[in-house]
């Protein structure tokens, strides 16, 4: 699944119709050249609760659940001689099995499903064909196959952060310009408050599960994060203290003080909420006591099918 570091890693800056696995790019301008590629903008493998009716035509209806992806792709390696030969050591290189919680980053920018989509994959097959095209140092056809254990395809993550909400109501108001529209001259009437809340947005056409992390130091009571449009909350009721971190992982409801200390049962309260397909909401930050330093931020990616 995502993680805080694999959302927030800088996207690579792929052309149109190139991909990039790991540190490898392929594609238009690259030695590889894609000849067929399957499993990407397409559903994957459904799992139905569906019944069968008893004596009676048709099925109960139940929920479909997506399993993992599995993406497949030919590629064709254009370059000759030496140039050959260090392609297909790169290419060798990448796809080898990868160990558990240690998934691949492949990217692909394909202009009909409107720019870069992430999965993290595990390759599964690696296979060069060993044909006269490779006897001649002229290239040859390569074929591989990864598995995506989340099916959901991401764009470039996003964050956002907020403090508690303070009622502090400063304002700035402009005395006078330039001339050309850039103010001079202002007076500021205190500090100005903070509406305690984040907006999340997901122009994708699948749900997207935030990570959430709060900065120490927070209320001795604990605090609440909101989901305001739906109204569930997280509520955790322990202590952040101040130079540790709370990691809230909304898809797989785990809660983690600094990566390693499992602080699940504080978290009393699970109203799990997704950022909605083709839709935004805002979380709210709310102290249980006091009011303290403490910062939430929402890391999301917009999510595909």
């Amino acid at each position: 699944m995502t993680t805080v570091a694999s959302l927030l890693t800088p996207p690579p800056d792929l052309q149109p119709w190139q991909a990039q696995l790991g540190p490898l790019r392929l594609g238009p301008g690259t030695p590889f050249d894609f000849s067929v590629l399957d499993g990407v903008d397409e559903l994957p493998e459904l799992r139905t609760s569906d019944e069968p009716r008893p004596w009676a035509h048709g099925t109960w209806e139940g929920d479909d659940w997506a399993d993992g992806r599995t993406i497949t792709w030919t590629l064709e390696v254009e370059a000759v001689g030496e140039a050959s030969d260090a392609a297909l050591a790169a290419l060798r290189a990448v796809m080898v099995p990868t160990k558990t919680g240690s998934p691949v980053p492949l990217w692909f920018n394909l202009p009909p499903m409107g720019g870069l989509v992430r999965w993290d994959v595990k390759v599964r097959r690696h296979r060069l064909l060993k044909d006269a095209t490779w006897v001649r140092r002229e290239g040859g056809t390569q074929e591989a196959q990864f598995f995506a254990p989340d099916p959901a395809g991401y764009g470039p993550g996003r964050s956002a952060s907020t403090g508690f909400a303070e009622l502090a109501g400063g304002l700035a108001f402009d005395l006078f310009t330039d001339g050309q529209g850039s103010t001079t001259g202002y007076l500021e009437f205190g500090e100005q408050g903070s509406s305690g809340r984040v907006d999340l947005d997901n122009p994708g056409n699948a749900e997207t599960w935030p990570v959430l992390e709060v900065a120490g130091p927070s209320p001795s009571a604990g605090f609440e994060i909101v989901d305001v449009p739906t109204g569930r909350r997280l509520r955790y009721v322990g202590v952040v203290p101040a130079g540790s971190v709370l990691t809230i992982d909304t898809a797989a409801g785990s809660v983690l003080l600094d990566g390693v200390a499992d602080r699940s049962g504080l978290l009393t309260v699970r109203e799990w909420a997704p950022v909605p397909k083709q839709g935004a909401t805002s979380l709210a930050f709310l102290t249980l006591g006091e009011t303290t330093a403490a910062t939430l931020r929402a890391v999301w990616a917009p999510a595909w099918w």
